[in-house]
């Protein structure tokens, strides 16, 4: 995450040492550590939801793509009424609609 090595470290710890002191110096190395691990889990939560949301995305765009080519198919599969037959079943439809 920093890319601190063993002599940086080092060389944090004592000016550490020497600034908070050896009696507050293990408070203070515990309450760093818990920031550090709360920064870390919220950055790996929202890594997470980041990633879930990209692929959710992508499902959905398949999703669409695969319905548009089931719809494509079945459309070409589909015979186009003639006019007469159009006609004949819009009033089959009308004289089957009870009138009220």
């Amino acid at each position: 995450m920093f890319n601190l090595g063993f002599t940086e470290l080092l060389l944090l710890a004592i000016i550490g040492l020497v600034v908070i002191g050896p009696e507050r110096m293990p408070e203070v190395a515990r309450q760093i550590g818990r920031w550090v691990g709360a920064a870390k889990r919220t950055t790996q939560q929202f890594q997470r939801q980041l990633e879930t949301e990209v692929k959710l995305q992508e499902l959905n765009k398949k999703i669409i793509e695969e319905t548009q080519d089931i719809e494509k198919r079945f459309a070409e599969h589909q015979p186009e009424p003639s006019q007469s037959e159009a006609d004949s079943q819009i009033a089959s439809d009308r004289s089957e609609t009870p009138k009220s």
